[in-house]
């Protein structure tokens, strides 16, 4: 497999020890975390010193039905890399399922790079969404978005986020503007190390960034995209990266195209997801800056 730079007459041949059949599922620090079809099992790969290595097997079976939400950071409290895997136990329940299960409520295993070995954490009373599966890393926690299944009453939209250190999870609050019937939350992100959430009203994207981490009045509106430049409102758009300049890298998951975002002038460049892996990917989560 070759690498291009900018310059195409300069071209790198690189021997990938990788397996033929693979979905990458993110990377942190230049190494990069896959999910092994052949094994059946995830794997990690250094590019820069060639080393391939597997996971061990979960041993919870039902991590092998899919893997619905997920995540891959450093944590530097440890100094350790980590996957966090997450199912919806909705149609895996048997007659062996825990009451994790029978509740409702999500499986979570934690697996510590350094110890080679699988963690369950306590499962977990939310519902997450199929096209928000990626885990950011923002201020030593991961996050995600979805649904707090909270008994005789409706369910309530939050960020759940995950200490990597401690691997214990908290609520964070979106601002009331956030929420509403004519709104809905489509993905988060870290937007200059910010923590940033898209958000579709009406005909546009609002982009909110939590100024101050972990305080609810710290959320400020700082974009409105135009859905129009998109196939269809119900797109689901997250952000890849942010550039130094301003400008921000979006990638829409239903087609894989990328567009590129200038919000001085709201100008957008778009690339096909023809002319782009196509290969299932995450974000950059291995660090809190962009």
């Amino acid at each position: 497999m070759k690498n291009y730079d900018d310059n195409e007459d300069d071209l790198v041949e690189m021997d990938f020890a990788l397996p033929s059949d693979f979905e990458l599922y993110g990377s942190c620090n230049g190494i990069i975390c896959i999910w092994n079809h052949q094994n059946n099992c995830f794997g990690f790969w250094n590019p820069d010193t060639m080393e391939y290595k597997d996971a061990p097997r979960s041993p919870n079976k039902y991590m092998y039905v899919g893997h619905d939400v997920y995540a891959f950071g450093y944590d530097a409290k440890n100094d350790d890399y980590k996957l966090v895997n997450m199912i919806d136990p909705e149609g895996v329940c048997d007659e062996d399922c825990n009451n994790g299960v029978k509740d409702g409520r999500w499986f979570v295993e934690v697996y510590t790079l350094g110890t080679d070995t699988w963690k369950n954490i306590e499962p977990i009373p939310y519902v997450f969404y199929r096209k928000a599966v990626f885990g950011v890393l923002v201020n030593g926690a991961l996050h995600w978005w979805g649904d707090k299944r909270v008994k005789e009453q409706s369910n309530s939209t939050v960020i759940v986020s995950l200490d990597i250190s401690d691997e214990r999870f908290r609520e964070m609050q979106l601002a009331e503007e956030m929420l509403g019937d004519d709104r809905y939350m489509v993905s988060i992100g870290a937007l200059e190390g910010r923590l940033c959430v898209f958000v579709h009203v009406d005909e546009t994207f609002h982009v909110w960034v939590m100024q101050e981490y972990g305080v609810q009045e710290s959320w400020t509106k700082l974009y409105n995209i135009n859905y129009r430049v998109f196939t269809s409102p119900y797109d689901i758009v997250r952000l890849v990266w942010s550039f130094k300049d301003g400008e921000i890298l979006l990638q829409i998951l239903d087609t894989d195209d990328l567009v590129l975002y200038d919000p001085v002038n709201g100008m957008l460049e778009w690339s096909s997801g023809d002319n782009i892996s196509a290969m299932r990917s995450g974000p950059e989560v291995g660090s809190d800056g962009q």
